[in-house]
């Protein structure tokens, strides 16, 4: 288990987003599921403007909801 404290939402948002980018251009068929509502949000934005949005083309997106 890989225990991570960050300072803020901020640095959590970018860091998970970040996370993210690099799982899915290691594996670009990769099945994310992303939940609903405002916790998630600043991840998602950070999403956007760190990457391309063509690395999820081959990527499946569950919405929780």
């Amino acid at each position: 288990m890989d225990l991570r404290i960050f300072e803020d939402n901020n640095q959590l948002s970018t860091y998970t987003a970040e996370f993210i980018i690099s799982y899915v251009k290691q594996k670009p068929n990769s099945v994310i599921v992303v939940p609903s509502g405002d916790s998630p949000k600043l991840t998602f934005q950070k999403i956007v403007e760190l990457s391309d949005s063509s690395i999820f083309d081959e990527a499946t997106i569950i919405g929780l909801d």
